[in-house]
C-alpha cells in the first residue's frame, strides 16, 4: 500500500489481522517500509452492514446518511446523490472511509473490527 492513500485511523489488514493506520505506520510506508504486511480490506456486504449502511430493499442499494453503495457491479460504486449523478468506484474499506470522511467531515468507523 502506499502511504499517500491512507489517514490516521484508517483500517487495514496487518500481518492478516484487522489494524487501525497510525501516524509511525503511515511513515513507514513512506520509507518503503511494511508495505508488503500492511494491506488493504476488501469492501463486503458484511463491512457495510457493520459499518452502519442498510441495504434499501427497493433499490438493492446499501444507504448511510443519504449516501449509497451498489455492490452489484464488478467495482463498489459510491453514489452522491443531487451531485449530478456523481459516482465514485471504490475497493476497499479505507477508501470508503476517506470518501464518506471528506463528504460529511464524520468518520466512518466500527471498533470490533479492530483485534
Amino acid at each position: 500500500m502506499k502511504a499517500s492513500e491512507l489517514r490516521i485511523g484508517n483500517l487495514v489488514q496487518d500481518y492478516g489481522l484487522i489494524s487501525t493506520i497510525t501516524g509511525q505506520d503511515i511513515y513507514d510506508l513512506s520509507q518503503g517500509m511494511d508495505s508488503e504486511i500492511i494491506q488493504p480490506i476488501p469492501l463486503t456486504e458484511d463491512l457495510l452492514l457493520k459499518f452502519g449502511f442498510y441495504k434499501n430493499v427497493d433499490t438493492l442499494f446499501f444507504e448511510k446518511g443519504g449516501y449509497q453503495l451498489d455492490l452489484n457491479s464488478n467495482n463498489v460504486e459510491f453514489y452522491i446523490p443531487n451531485y449530478g449523478d456523481y459516482y465514485k468506484e471504490i475497493e476497499y474499506v479505507h477508501q470508503l472511509q476517506n470518501l464518506y470522511f471528506a463528504l460529511t467531515g464524520e468518520e466512518l468507523s466500527y471498533n470490533e473490527l479492530i483485534k
